[in-house]
């Protein structure tokens, strides 16, 4: 995915899960985006940039 252009942050025992496109839209749930779907999983997507940035400045904290 890095090959592609995707900057990932993977940081171990921290379970938020979040994905952030363009600074733009922030989809925010349980589902894990690099591993297998359950049926209970949840997303929701934010169409924020105020949150958007706020969820890449709280993975550069950790």
């Amino acid at each position: 995915m890095r090959q592609n252009g995707f900057e990932m942050n993977l940081v171990e025992e921290y379970c938020e899960r979040y994905c952030v496109i363009d600074r733009e839209v922030a989809w925010y749930g349980s589902v894990n985006f690099l591993g297998k779907e359950d049926v209970e999983d949840n997303l929701m997507r934010v169409s924020s940039q105020g949150i958007a940035v706020r969820c890449c400045n709280s993975i550069r904290n950790h």
